[in-house]
């Protein structure tokens, strides 16, 4: 069988470009044409990390917790297209904002924050425009995460001091 993607963009600029980029269609050698949908690379509610290739949107986050229901921070792509990073209780109920990417109304809530392969964390709105940018090309490292001090990490360069 030959298998090849459709569309397949680091950035897909609208929801039903992100729709043709999950399709896989799949030819057999008879010429007999299957479509399936691949696996979106999108986070799972309540993941630890990202990992290259892999984003958040609207409504999704990552979310750790250490020593206890005191310290869960999770990481957050809002409706309001502002990417926020909250410190509180294991049930998500925020005691502080540690880190926005201050991107709040700057697009619709068809925007998304995708970990490329190339190592940049960025922020696109519907149209593929940049909001924001980690600026961590070639950077190493796998994930994004958030540390036990409430940092966030992009690979292996920390983006924001302590929450």
């Amino acid at each position: 069988m030959i298998t090849e993607s459709i569309s397949k963009h680091d950035r897909p600029s609208t929801k039903l470009g992100r729709l043709l980029s999950a399709l896989v269609l799949v030819v057999s050698l008879t010429g007999t044409l299957i479509v399936s949908q691949a696996a979106p690379a999108s986070a799972s509610a309540g993941g630890t990390a990202l990992s290259r290739g892999q984003a958040l949107y609207p409504g999704e986050y990552i979310s750790v917790t250490y020593g206890g229901t005191n310290r869960t921070f999770w990481l957050i792509m809002q409706l309001d297209t502002n990417l926020v990073m909250y410190k509180g209780s294991s049930s998500h109920q925020a005691t502080k904002v540690c880190w926005a990417s201050n991107t709040a109304d700057r697009g619709w809530n068809d925007t998304y924050a995708i970990y490329q392969q190339d190592g940049n964390f960025v922020l696109y709105d519907y149209g593929g425009a940049v909001l924001w940018a980690s600026n961590t090309v070639g950077v190493r490292g796998t994930t994004v995460d958030i540390s036990s001090y409430g940092q966030l990490w992009v690979g292996w360069q920390q983006m924001t001091s302590g929450c």
